[in-house]
């Protein structure tokens, strides 16, 4: 039997937290989750909430893609936690020595590492179709230069295998083309000529030039990714966006390799062993940004085909998905129907809340409430009112506490713009 990523811990803290709350907990990592809220509606608070939720009494892992830098300091405690007012701080008062102990050593924040250099993406190690992608070569719209990357890929491919010989007395290792920079003076420029393939050489020069690219084979994302952790913030706060969807779409992967892996492993178990098997939550900030609705060009493309990927088939593999937005009207309709919890904050306008009622159906105007919201206010619907049998109809209005953790970013003070007034 496999051990999943959400079974709640023994030791739920001091034993005061009843079934309901933690089946709420189980319900908020097992399922797909949306976020709306616009902007200072609290919808960053709320999601550091149920992170905290989810990290301290779960066994699962969070990945979170951080466009803004709200979530660096994911991993420190609150400094001002001791100032909440009573109502805040009940039951709240071991949150400190309890995430240092279980949590914070767990928790990496991907923006460079010890060393200065960057957290790249490992060049040699991508499909041809991630290649392809980032490249922004298309077999129908580009039809000559992808066929000069094609040969290109299968040349060092071949120049890889006879470096790396099968001789049957090991399993050949991973494969490695290399880095970009070598892949771009490939002896492959030497035996061809011809516009297609200077097309394609200036494409490889662009590509190369973008902060995107580990600088050797190894300490990559990718071995960021498959290390041990809890909790891995990906700093995608860069200006580049095309980096930034790249970055998105390599860590997809990753994860939904390693996610593979665990299901294979579970399926060959003998009956009656148990595997660990740690569920994986994606958390996307701004997720608009990251699964757009088509036509895209094909970086983009790839990024919003893989986060439906995780919408629609993840759940076999483990893998879940936080959609944090204010503009759900601008993410893929299909990976929005696939969100079962729903965090509704405040809303200033009607089309968001008519878009998603025709999107999950039920009563129409049950969202309107979050016109005349304050800051941290929220409707609650779906999988998470786990408590309610059969689920009620309405959704759950709820007040969110001021999270635990540090918050990040630079928001501007809400009193910048107030007038100086001459005493």
């Amino acid at each position: 039997m496999a051990r999943g990523g959400f079974r709640a811990t023994n030791d739920w803290p001091r034993g005061r937290e009843t079934k309901p709350q933690a089946d709420a907990v189980q319900e908020l990592g097992a399922n797909h989750t949306l976020i709306v809220g616009q902007s200072r509606s609290g919808k960053t608070n709320a999601a550091r909430r149920l992170i905290e939720e989810i990290l301290l009494w779960t066994e699962a892992r969070i990945v979170l893609f951080d466009p803004n830098g709200d979530f660096l300091w994911l991993k420190e405690v609150n400094p001002d936690i001791s100032n909440l007012n009573s109502g805040e701080m009940e039951d709240r008062e071991d949150f400190a020595p309890l995430w240092n102990e279980r949590v914070r050593p767990f928790i990496t924040v991907a923006s460079k590492r010890e060393d200065g250099a960057p957290w790249g993406i490992p060049w040699g190690k991508l499909t041809l179709e991630e290649m392809a992608a980032f490249l922004n070569l298309d077999p129908a719209e580009t039809f000559a230069e992808y066929q000069v990357f094609r040969r290109h890929y299968e040349f060092e491919e071949t120049r890889w295998m006879e470096r790396n010989p099968d001789d049957g007395s090991e399993p050949r290792k991973g494969r490695d083309l290399g880095t970009i920079r070598t892949f771009k003076d490939s002896q492959y420029f030497k035996i061809g000529s011809g516009d297609a393939i200077d097309r394609y050489r200036l494409r490889l020069e662009s590509l190369e030039a973008r902060p995107a690219w580990a600088l050797t084979s190894s300490n990559d994302l990718d071995s960021l990714l498959r290390s041990s952790f809890k909790g891995a913030v990906i700093d995608l706060s860069m200006g580049d966006e095309e980096v930034r969807a790249m970055t998105a779409a390599r860590a997809l992967e990753v994860v939904w390799k390693q996610g593979e892996e665990y299901r294979t492993e579970a399926m060959r178990a003998e009956p009656g062993s148990v595997i660990s098997w740690p569920g994986t939550i994606v958390v996307i900030d701004e997720a608009h940004l990251f699964a757009a609705p088509g036509p895209l060009e094909p970086r983009r493309r790839l990024l919003s085909d893989r986060i439906e990927r995780f919408a629609d088939q993840g759940k076999k593999f483990n893998l879940y998905l936080m959609l944090i937005t204010q503009q759900p009207n601008k993410l893929n309709q299909r990976i929005l129907a696939e969100c079962s919890n729903r965090v509704i904050l405040r809303m200033n306008e009607r089309l968001s809340l008519r878009l998603l009622e025709e999107t999950y159906g039920g009563i129409r105007g049950r969202y309107d409430g979050a016109l005349t919201f304050s800051q941290g206010e929220a409707l609650l619907e779906g999988a998470l009112l786990c408590d309610e049998n059969p689920p009620p109809p309405m959704p759950r209005g709820v007040l969110f506490l001021r999270a635990c953790t540090r918050e990040g970013g630079a928001t501007p003070p809400r009193n910048w713009a107030r007038p100086k007034i001459n005493s």
